[in-house]
């Protein structure tokens, strides 16, 4: 599994969020079609569109571990949601998105974190010490480890899927005792 995580990170991550919802936010738990039961319907059509549009995302070089990108597709209309580094990328994604067969319109809800010199030095030493950690040595080598490490203003959200509770509580460790970081939200999830 840990061989396709590097190409398909963000298929997995939208898979897991296409099979037990969104998280956070609001739009997309307004949006999503239901049964009677309150479960959430997706056709075969619109999830393999949705991993399609993840893979292409995932595998752009504007994609690095500090941007959170979901997908999700309803008849054939992706959304696009999270958040990226640069508005270059948001633009860079809803085109990627846009290029895929049998995806009539894209919706892009990526906000673009703002630029900050603090922020980026926080990244790149939560970065560092994650992906130097001896828990996270098997994820050295990527282009993109599992573990994005969202920054603004000083507060961290660490996302992403982690092989255990080991790793996801490691990386919490890592980001709360950075220099600069004001609060962590560990919303890592275990690999099923």
């Amino acid at each position: 599994m840990k061989a396709m995580w590097t190409r398909s990170g963000l298929a997995a991550v939208i898979l897991l969020a296409l099979v037990t919802g969104p998280g956070h936010s609001i739009a997309q738990q307004r949006e999503r079609p239901t049964d009677e039961q309150g479960n959430m319907q997706v056709s075969k059509d619109d999830e393999s569109l949705a991993l399609e549009i993840a893979d292409t995302v995932s595998e752009s070089l504007f994609y690095t571990m500090f941007d959170d990108v979901n997908v999700r597709v309803a008849d054939g209309v992706a959304t696009l949601t999270g958040v990226v580094t640069m508005s270059v990328k948001s633009k860079e994604f809803t085109k990627l998105a846009s290029q895929v067969r049998g995806i009539q319109r894209v919706v892009n809800e990526i906000e673009t974190l703002p630029a900050s010199k603090m922020d980026d030095a926080l990244r790149a030493e939560i970065a560092v010490k994650i992906y130097h950690s001896a828990v996270f040595s098997d994820h050295a080598k990527q282009r993109i480890g599992p573990v994005h490490i969202i920054v603004r203003d000083g507060m961290v959200t660490l996302t992403g899927v982690v092989d255990s509770e080991a790793e996801r509580q490691r990386a919490g460790i890592i980001a709360r005792n950075a220099y600069g970081t004001w609060s962590v939200d560990n919303q890592l999830r275990l690999e099923k």
